[in-house]
């Protein structure tokens, strides 16, 4: 994804920066629960609900109160980027941009702007919830990730475009490639076609006109 994509998402998120955090904090409000802090299959089962209405969900995953993972990460069967993905146990995320907003905010749920992901170098927004126990002790934060782009084209309601939007490009490729195929070979005909004409067996008037047709057809499909 380069700049102008990042800015245009960037633009996005604040026409609807509204709508995705009251989302954002009612998604986190409906999966809050000590048990999936230290449970990893409750923490798929989750993940697996949530991806079923919410696409853009990508990752789920625990820290404990310093900010420390517990669990490797739970990804979303359409995760993008599987690869490059971290099992993420035992790292200190504490620096990172959801637990500084965590931190400063009065709330139980919050929601960062957005920010490049270290992992896929794509913008992401991530809501933090923090999880106490009977008492209201603090115990950790449960952590949801997700993709910016795939949030905007859901508010939008133009996903089915965004999914299909690779494959046009492929095929503008193609068609882009055949056309230049044509251009020359058509540009090498007007060439041949020059050369013949100095053969006086031939008509020139024809030959001339013959070229300026080849040359013109070549050169308006590149």
């Amino acid at each position: 994804m380069n700049v102008h994509n990042h800015l245009r998402l960037i633009e996005h998120y604040h026409q609807y920066e509204k709508a995705i955090k009251s989302l954002m904090e009612s998604m986190m409000t409906s999966i809050a629960d000590f048990k999936l802090m230290h449970n990893r299959d409750d923490q798929v089962d989750a993940i697996q609900r949530l991806c079923k209405h919410y696409p853009f969900v990508e990752l789920i995953y625990s820290l404990d109160c310093n900010g420390v993972q517990l669990m490797d990460t739970v990804c979303s069967p359409d995760v993008s980027y599987r690869k490059r993905r971290e099992p993420g146990k035992g790292q200190d995320r504490n620096h990172r941009p959801y637990m500084v907003a965590a931190r400063q905010s009065e709330n139980k749920v919050s929601v960062t702007d957005p920010y490049l992901s270290s992992a896929t170098f794509q913008l992401a927004i991530s809501s933090v919830q923090v999880i106490t126990d009977d008492k209201g002790g603090e115990q950790g934060y449960l952590v949801l990730n997700y993709n910016l782009q795939r949030l905007i084209s859901y508010l939008k309601g133009d996903q089915a475009r965004a999914r299909i939007h690779p494959i046009f490009q492929a095929v503008y490729g193609v068609i882009g490639g055949l056309l230049i195929v044509v251009s020359m070979l058509l540009l090498y005909a007007g060439a041949e076609s020059f050369i013949q004409v100095f053969d006086f067996k031939k008509d020139i008037t024809t030959g001339a006109f013959s070229i300026v047709i080849l040359v013109t057809l070549g050169l308006a499909d590149f």
